[in-house]
């Protein structure tokens, strides 16, 4: 088995400075969210200037808003990281609320994937994607799964994915640079 890389997520949840060239010493990468739909988040880009300036690598993630048009979330997510600048990873659909319809769903990605060149992560909890019964034209995209009853890299895997590429497993971890809790999660490559 390949060696899993640990990494977080950073959203205004962590509202405070998060000390980033610490940070850097515990983790291999980190997602920022850049929007709650078409909100921005508040501490996107501080953290992300922040966090340029060290070794890590670094994407997005946009929490969707099921209430809110796929293809007006997708592009508004890649405006904004058009100013942001170039992303080491590819961007994350953060899927976990609502009833977000197969379609939309759909649409965001084929945005995103167009205008960013990239396939984009699924991420979601594994009963909410399981839920969801996603056909298999999604087994294509990376699977980032939030399975916290799962030890570290051994999580369950919602269909139609046959494996899973990252795996948050702690909504509540602790990590040397961030006050408070952060999300944790280990990637099998990047």
């Amino acid at each position: 088995m390949s060696t899993l890389v640990p990494g977080i997520d950073v959203s205004r949840w962590q509202d405070h400075k998060v000390d980033w060239p610490v940070v850097a010493q515990h983790v291999g990468f980190a997602f920022l969210r850049v929007a709650y739909g078409l909100t921005p988040d508040p501490v996107f880009s501080r953290e992300w200037g922040l966090a340029r300036m060290t070794s890590l690598k670094l994407s997005v993630y946009q929490y969707w808003r099921w209430s809110v048009d796929a293809r007006i979330q997708a592009e508004y997510l890649c405006d904004l990281v058009s100013f942001a600048g170039q992303i080491d990873l590819a961007p994350v659909l953060d899927v976990e609320e609502g009833r977000p319809s197969v379609a939309e769903i759909e649409t965001w990605l084929d945005v995103v994937e167009f205008r960013m060149e990239r396939k984009p992560y699924i991420y979601g909890p594994y009963s909410f994607l399981q839920d969801l019964k996603l056909d298999a034209r999604f087994a294509q995209y990376p699977l980032f799964v939030a399975d916290y009853s799962s030890l570290s890299g051994h999580p369950r895997v919602p269909g139609p994915w046959m494996d899973w590429q990252i795996h948050q497993h702690s909504g509540a971890g602790t990590l040397p640079g961030v006050t408070g809790q952060v999300d944790m999660s280990v990637a099998r490559e990047l």
